[in-house]
């Protein structure tokens, strides 16, 4: 299932076989190349490669459009691109449930999962059949934008932003200003004025 990227789809050729289809998933995900059998041909690893950062750059630009596959009946398919995705998961050489918050992750997949088809039968029998086929429609729809809240919550996970954090205790009002001005702390940085109620009202209605 091609991805396209500014417009351009970029194929995976069909001759690849079984065997290869599974490490083309490494390979996508960024398993190193001499890591792979001596099956994967340079040529494949190349071309994979160039998939895997055409699609991250997309990606990362908000401009990445998925290729459904179209059936001999007509219907568009996105299931196959969503349980390829899904074997991804599965083969990735670091678990993503233990590598991140479980909730969360399970979260983000849902609508590839539902698209996909891979959710517990038990989940999916919550669902009427109209429900079942509105929640396909719009989890096909929303695919790209699922995918995106992906890349940024893993972004997140693997960079995740410093806290600052005092060296020792906040000073008391009387205590003088750490920034060394020789006044007391409620005298210089701690006389910031508290916001009027209309500067906070001002504020809650920018947020609405």
């Amino acid at each position: 299932m091609p991805a396209k990227s500014a417009g351009v789809p970029i194929v995976v050729p069909r001759s690849v076989t079984c065997f290869q289809k599974r490490r083309r998933t490494s390979i996508v995900l960024g398993e190193p190349a001499e890591a792979l059998p001596q099956v994967a041909t340079p040529e494949l690893v190349q071309l994979l490669d160039r998939y895997r950062v055409a699609t991250a750059r997309a990606v990362d630009a908000g401009t990445l459009a998925i290729a459904p596959r179209t059936l001999r009946t007509g219907r568009v398919d996105y299931g196959g691109f969503c349980r390829g995705f899904l074997d991804g998961v599965e083969t990735a050489p670091s678990d993503w449930y233990e590598a991140a918050d479980p909730s969360e992750v399970a979260e983000l997949l849902f609508p590839i999962e539902v698209v996909g088809d891979a959710l517990e039968p038990s989940e999916r029998a919550a669902y009427r059949p109209a429900e079942w086929r509105r929640l396909v429609r719009d989890s096909e729809d929303a695919l790209p934008a699922a995918i995106g809240r992906l890349a940024d919550y893993w972004r997140i996970v693997r960079n995740p932003t410093p806290t600052i954090r005092r060296d020792g205790p906040k000073p008391g009002r009387n205590d003088p200003c750490p920034c060394g001005s020789g006044r007391k702390f409620k005298r210089c940085h701690g006389d910031a004025p508290l916001p009027s109620p209309e500067a906070i009202d001002a504020a809650v209605r920018a947020l609405s």
